[in-house]
């Protein structure tokens, strides 16, 4: 039998903690640090490519690394992923998500279910896991929530690009406001406007071109 204050460090309990329950525990801390990395990367890979928003990648992949550094080699040495008797169980609702933001919801909530199994298990063992599994847990309830309305806004300017038949491209004049007002009552939805760069005399002086300017250009 091992002492479980020999774990905790802490006051002396009212009963003794197994090397069996600490090696059960250790290969539970593995494979829930696994499942959250693994969706973190899922969540992350959608942040990257489907909506090419760095400032998210940016911090998912801090918390990536947290639980990288977090995944000591003894709770890889506990794996027994061949003698586990519910690896590969699946489940139908996995075959069911038809677009990203319910592939995106559910590797969030893999990866904050597996973020609470750390927190309660780690307190037996490990009280620092525990600690920024906690922290961890909570800062990616607000990542997600960005990257939900992020895939929204998204969605919903496809969905205007869907709906322009007309497309207008105009260039600076001393008109531009009065062409750009017309033709948006006119029923355009869609502008691109295209501004020279500014004038050597102008990039001479420092001036910089905001967008009012360019649009003015009078």
């Amino acid at each position: 039998m091992i002492d479980r204050n020999a774990f905790l460090n802490g006051p002396a309990q009212d009963y003794d903690f197994t090397a069996v329950d600490c090696a059960a525990v250790e290969r539970i801390i593995d494979a829930n640090l696994d499942r959250s990395r693994e969706g973190l990367r899922v969540i992350e890979d959608w942040a990257r490519f489907g909506l090419e928003r760095c400032d998210l990648v940016v911090r998912i992949k801090n918390l990536r690394q947290q639980l990288g550094l977090l995944h000591q080699q003894r709770f890889k040495q506990a794996r027994h992923a061949a003698t586990d008797t519910s690896t590969g169980l699946a489940h139908p609702a996995q075959d069911q998500r038809q677009k990203p933001q319910e592939v995106v919801g559910a590797n969030a909530a893999r990866v904050q279910e597996a973020l609470r199994v750390l927190e309660e298990f780690g307190r037996l063992i490990d009280a620092g896991l525990a600690a920024a599994a906690a922290s961890i847990r909570y800062e990616l309830y607000d990542i997600e929530l960005d990257l939900l309305n992020a895939i929204s806004n998204g969605q919903s300017r496809r969905e205007l690009l869907r709906s322009c038949h007309l497309y207008l491209i105009t260039s600076p004049t001393n008109e531009s406001e009065d062409v750009v007002a017309a033709a948006l009552t006119a029923g355009v939805r869609l502008v691109q406007f295209r501004a020279k760069a500014v004038s050597e005399t102008e990039s001479a002086q420092g001036t910089e071109l905001d967008d009012q300017y360019r649009l003015r250009q009078a």
